[in-house]
């Protein structure tokens, strides 16, 4: 056949059976390569009729149904199901190991001993206990269904399967359909038991007990003649046995699966052993209790994530409290109605850079269209990309430091938004997430208009401030299960005997509700009492074990033969999911597959998504508390060795080398490996794990390592100038400059002096920034370093134009874009495009500014890079504002401060709040205006950025004085003065002047707006800030105005209308001024005219000198 992909992951092959319900084919997994088997069901509208309990019940609840059954199968005699859902067509399928030389049970025991024969039955019945204990009826079993690989029964064809009394029709191979099913009667446990007597009849006899040649005949056999059991060549007691499976009423079989095992059991001289791996299943697939709320909350909102609401949602609780059980049960409710599931898991020790994602983008790249440039972002951690999506593709441009990190981030949540089916993610353990939060801080402010549920599990008692971390988030607290909730799981695993009350007593007072506890005591109890049916007909004891539920994980982890402790405490060193590559390195003398094996038969190690892992994180801790230090050291060592040989220059396990390294004690290896991962953790914008990195290692440095102790002082003071703590960055770049002078390193001069310029420009000192700036170019202009000019002059702009020097700025723009167009530097190129933008729209050139905004907008468009389109859509804002188009203001800085609260830029969101804030006084809308200007102050003052919180009082005066608030807008102003005169913003002296002075006028009061206009006059004349100085004057007009002052007024106003540029802002700001005066430039015409053709000086000069005096 041709080659066929079910959904994207899946490639079909040859075909390897079919029947009436579908057809099943040998796979491959396109993401493990592994060979697998896939059932695709094909439901015609006769097996639809067939399957529907009622003629009101829909296909997919049907399917629902079956699959809720699948999902919760785990049992070593039921095959195993690996994945399931639904295909582009809409149709059904199972994935499945693949059975290679599976045999049916008939033909397998064959020729083979009774005892032999008995133990395959055995097999088969302890399978069907463990599914009528779930409820389950299977329905359909015959030899086809029941195969034997390397001697082990396999059940499997669970298409039919149904929960008991459910289903009346007619269903099943006819051969093995019990008699009560043809008279039209329920299903039941003896049902199955019947089929498993025909099965049996046929292996002991080699024929079948009622012959089919005609079918009449053969209902009447089936219904009214007893089978003839002299033809079983078995001994008596399994012939008797037999019979009663085969008897005509359910009620006259065997009351169990169970009770047939210990029958046949006795009958065959077969030891009976409970082993763990079935025992396991039990315990693992207990009914799900005690999550009545809160499941129905996460099921609420799968429902609207699949009409198109998606949500984030995140669920704390201790370790073993089972939020795990709470994500499965979530994930096999999602599977069973479309919706596409896929799990990341948080690693304590032995994760990579965004552990918790690489999975997830490994299954999303296979069926989401990537282009060659989110490709090449991805490729850093899915390396494998181009195999998987089947084509080469370039590279892309680099991105440094946070401005690259950003970019891969916000390409993480694209592929995320762009899934059409309805998407479930699982993230687990998040409180060891590190970096892999920030896409998920991106995704929680994008997904709720997309088909997205994400939903992250965290342990509250270590981390509980994680959701404050991520947002505004919903929340839900798992508690520990109720008296009633524990009796209920505890008849799940336990039967009716799980009900008695002194083994609910046990259960609470021993494990106070704590689900893995409550399973551990479970587990030991029927340990000491040889099997879970047991347990009911023991004599409990007060307790477990003197050492409580401690000591209870302490007996599980003694089941681990002698042989294989070694290796599992190493394993625990590791991590909890083992590296097997690793880990083969470290087994010496063992067998892996061997220790993987015992380790899984108790209970110890599990399999999820073919990942190997302890199957509780408790299980390694407990490991680890009871290591010796110098055995956990070594261990450590050895670890750390194995994984320097299993990937050698691998810096992705930096990280965990130096963690390896460190508990090992080996300082060398662990400052050489803590090196690279803390700039690792720099260059992902994780300056908290850098900081920590940096502060460890210079607590180990010499003090002679002069040149290591400076990189790191200069690195520790970029964390705290990223994390807003200037007076540690200032203290520490201190410190670097001092070590770097020593040295006469002077690049690393010139980089620390380009530090303290960034710091001082964030909190407003711009002399100071500068000043040191400079020091960095003329060093960088020495050494004839391109990038180190580029990033100075970029600097130096930035602060000329806070000072509102423009032809400084843009000198220095100017010669930055030239070199960074000559050296291919495509970041800088947009950055000196901004800026240069930035310095057009100042001086009212918003045609060149518009230009330099698209430029640098298609070059941010090609490296992928958001951050810069946010700050391209914050200034394209200030442009549309100024242009007076404010529905697309308000559009591009709500999409910014959008942009820009996801990343993380808290100054970028404060800058874009007092832009809102200011659109709004211009729109009227004041109770906005204070909302945004509120948080931006808040920010401001957090991150100790003095401009910006100038800037905000400033506007909060505005917003009081339009709603005649005055004297808290005087407030605004004056305290907005004193900020502004402490970092010399001449520009934004004069504006806070300015308002000053018209807040007077507003009162009546021209004696005192007389004296605030003066000093604004004479501040904006040195200043390049026409659009200022025209504010001022409209205030200056409107004082002559109430000075009586009218051919003054008329002039000023004459020279307003000829020098106004088309700045929609200032005709707003000059509005209420022009109605003042209206009268007086309707009375003096020719003084109007005259004012027209004044010159600007001679204009200042005469209001300095002759009006604005005493």
């Amino acid at each position: 056949m041709e080659s066929q992909l079910v959904n994207g992951r899946y490639m079909l092959h040859d075909e390897l059976g079919a029947g009436g319900m579908g057809t099943v084919y040998r796979a491959t997994d396109r993401l493990t390569g592994r060979a697998i088997a896939i059932k695709r069901l094909i439901p015609t509208d006769e097996w639809l009729d067939m399957m529907s309990a009622s003629t009101s019940e829909s296909m997919l609840f049907s399917l629902a149904r079956e699959f809720e059954a699948l999902a919760s199968l785990r049992h070593p005699n039921i095959i195993s199901v690996l994945d399931y859902g639904f295909d582009q067509q809409k149709n059904p399928f199972l994935v499945m190991e693949l059975l290679h030389d599976a045999r049916t049970v008939i033909d397998y025991g064959a020729g083979t001993s009774i005892m032999t024969k008995a133990s395959l039955l055995i097999e088969m019945l302890q399978a069907l206990t463990y599914l009528h204990r779930r409820g389950v009826i299977h329905r359909d079993l015959k030899p086809d269904n029941v195969l034997v690989v390397d001697g082990t029964i396999k059940l499997l064809d669970f298409g039919l399967a149904v929960k008991g009394g459910q289903q009346t029709r007619l269903e099943g191979t006819l051969a093995y359909t019990a008699p009560e099913l043809l008279k039209g009667q329920p299903v039941s446990p003896a049902s199955d038991l019947y089929a498993v007597g025909i099965i049996a009849y046929e292996l002991f006899s080699g024929q079948m007990p009622f012959e089919m040649i005609e079918l009449e005949s053969f209902l009447l056999q089936v219904t009214s003649t007893p089978p003839d059991l002299d033809q079983l060549d078995a001994p008596p007691a399994i012939a008797a046995i037999v019979g009663q499976m085969l008897a005509k009423s359910p009620h006259e079989r065997p009351n169990s699966a169970l009770d047939v095992i210990h029958a046949l059991a006795e009958a065959s001289g077969i030891a009976l052993e409970e082993t763990s791996s079935i025992r396991e299943s039990f315990l693992q697939a207990a009914t799900f209790v005690g999550r009545d709320g809160e499941i129905a909350q996460l099921t609420g909102a799968l429902e609207q994530a699949q009409a198109g609401h998606g949500s984030l949602w995140l669920i704390g609780g201790e370790s073993g409290v089972g939020k795990s059980r709470l994500l499965d049960e979530l994930r096999t409710r999602a599977l069973i109605e479309g919706v596409r599931v896929l799990h990341g898991q948080g690693v304590a020790n032995g994760g990579m850079p965004y552990q918790i994602w690489r999975n997830i983008l490994r299954h999303l790249v296979l069926t989401t269209q990537v282009s060659d440039t989110e490709a090449g972002i991805l490729r850093e951690i899915v390396p494998d990309i181009d195999a998987l999506i089947e084509r080469d593709t370039p590279p892309v441009p680099e991105l440094e430091g946070l401005a690259g990190q950003q970019r891969l981030q916000f390409t993480i949540v694209d592929l995320v938004k762009r899934q059409t089916q309805p998407l479930l993610l699982l993230l687990e353990d998040l409180h060891w997430a590190a970096e892999s939060l920030e896409p998920l801080k991106l995704a929680f402010n994008q997904i709720a208009g997309q088909p997205v549920l994400i939903v992250g599990t965290y342990r509250d008692d270590e981390n509980p401030d994680l959701p404050q971390e991520i947002g505004d988030v919903n929340r839900l607290k798992l508690e520990r299960l109720t008296t009633e909730a524990i009796e209920t799981l505890s008849t799940s695993m336990l039967g009716e005997g799980g009900a008695r009350e002194g083994v609910i007593s046990l259960l609470q007072r021993e494990t106070e509700g704590n689900v893995f506890f409550l399973v551990e005591v479970v587990r030991a109890l029927a340990e000491a009492a040889g099997g879970l049916e047991d347990i009911s007909h023991m004599t409990l004891p007060r307790g477990v074990f003197a050492g409580g539920v401690q000591e209870v994980v302490r007996r599980r982890l003694d089941k681990v033969p002698a042989p294989f402790q070694p290796l599992l405490k190493t394993a625990a060193v590791a991590g909890r999911q083992l590296d097997l590559d690793v880990l083969v390195r470290l087994a010496n003398s063992v067998s892996l597959t061997e220790f993987l094996t015992a380790c899984q038969n108790a209970a110890v190690l599990e399999v999820r998504e073919d990942q190997w892992r302890f199957s509780h994180d408790k299980l390694r801790e407990s490991l680890l508390v009871d290591m010796l230090p110098d055995e956990r050291s070594a261990l450590h060592r050895q670890v750390a060795e194995a994984t320097q040989a299993t990937y050698p220059g691998a810096d992705e396990y930096a990280g965990v080398l130096a963690d390896h390294f460190q508990v090992a004690g080996d300082t060398e290896q662990e400052i050489h490996y803590g090196q690279i991962a803390a700039k690792q953790a720099i260059d992902l914008s994780d300056f908290t794990a850098g900081l920590r990195r940096v502060e460890r290692i210079l607590a180990l440095l010499p003090d002679t390592a002069h040149d290591a102790r400076q990189y790191n002082s200069f690195l520790a003071a970029k964390c705290h100038q990223e994390l807003s703590n200037y007076e540690d960055a200032t203290r520490l770049y201190a410190e670097s400059l001092g070590l770097a002078q020593e040295a006469e390193n002077t690049i690393g001069e010139a980089e620390i002096h380009l530090g303290q310029g960034e710091v001082a420009f964030r909190q407003g000192n711009y002399s100071l920034a500068m000043s040191t700036t400079n020091l960095g170019l003329a060093m960088f202009r020495a050494l004839g370093h391109q990038g180190g000019i580029a990033r100075s002059l970029l600097h130096l702009a930035s602060a000329h134009i806070r000072l509102n020097q423009y032809t400084e700025a843009k000198q220095y723009l100017q010669e930055s874009l030239e070199i960074a167009r000559a050296t291919n530097d495509q970041a800088h190129t947009i950055l000196a495009r901004l800026n240069l933008g930035v310095l057009a729209a100042e001086v009212f050139d918003y045609e060149t500014a518009l230009v330099h905004y698209r430029e640098a907008q298609t070059l941010a468009m090609e490296l992928g890079d958001r951050f810069f389109l946010a700050r391209i859509l914050v200034n394209s804002g200030r442009a549309a504002m100024t242009f007076g188009n404010f529905e697309e203001a308000l559009s591009s800085l709500t999409q910014a401060r959008d942009l820009l609260g996801a990343i993380g830029n808290r100054y970028g969101v404060a800058v874009t709040l007092i832009n809102l804030g200011h659109l709004s006084v211009i729109l009227e809308d004041y109770d906005a205006s204070r909302a945004y200007l509120d948080e931006a102050l808040r920010i401001s003052r957090e991150i100790g950025g003095q401009y910006v919180e100038a800037v905000v009082l400033s506007q909060l005066g505005d917003v009081c004085a339009a709603q005649d608030e005055l004297s808290t807008a005087e407030e605004h102003y004056r305290n907005a003065l004193a900020i502004r005169r402490s970092i010399d913003d001449m520009r934004g002296i004069a504006n806070c002047l300015k308002k000053l002075g018209a807040l007077y006028l507003d009162q009546n009061q021209p004696k005192a707006a007389r004296q605030y206009l003066a000093e604004a006059l004479q501040t904006v004349q040195s200043l390049d800030a026409s659009v200022v100085l025209l504010d001022i004057l409209g205030e200056c007009a409107r004082l002559c105005w109430q000075r009586e002052q009218m051919v003054l007024a008329a002039q000023i106003m004459g020279y307003i209308d000829q020098n106004a540029p088309d700045n929609a802002e200032l005709e707003q700001a000059l509005e209420k001024n022009r109605k003042t005066v209206a009268a007086a430039v309707e009375a003096f015409p020719a003084d109007f005219a005259k004012g027209q053709t004044m010159k600007q000086d001679a204009l200042l000069n005469f209001l300095l000198e002759q009006v604005l005096v005493d």
